[in-house]
């Protein structure tokens, strides 16, 4: 039998899914986060460009690389499940170009209980 190894993606135990008052389903932190954990590393879909896709995903992409922006991709793992903050989020994303990877992490204290947010499109 022949397989192909996957590096190993990190992903934070003091993280879970559950729902949320803003929208549907989030992310949440199950104990005390400090600021610059890493909360996950996700693999994610680069799309093309000029397709159309579903509406329903327009509120899930991504800057690919994160910088240059001249790509959109789809985040998977918990990534997608994060909630949009535009004007106060919790965390951050970086992209890995060299592993292929987004990474989350978090820019500030956060406490037990409390939502995590990001910015899918803050591009710098």
């Amino acid at each position: 039998m022949f397989f192909t190894i996957i590096s190993m993606l990190y992903r934070s135990s003091k993280i879970y899914v559950d729902d949320s008052d803003i929208h549907g389903r989030g992310v949440f932190a199950s104990e005390f986060i400090k600021s610059g954990e890493i909360l996950e590393e996700c693999h994610f879909l680069v799309l093309e460009n000029g397709l159309q896709y579903p509406e329903i995903l327009h509120n899930h992409f991504f800057s690919w690389p994160k910088g240059a922006g001249d790509k959109l991709a789809i985040c998977l793992g918990y990534g997608s499940i994060f909630n949009n903050s535009d004007e106060s989020p919790n965390a951050d994303w970086q992209t890995d170009t060299t592993k292929n990877k987004i990474i989350f992490f978090s820019i500030r204290d956060i406490n037990q209980g409390d939502e995590i947010f990001t910015n899918y499109r803050k591009n710098d």
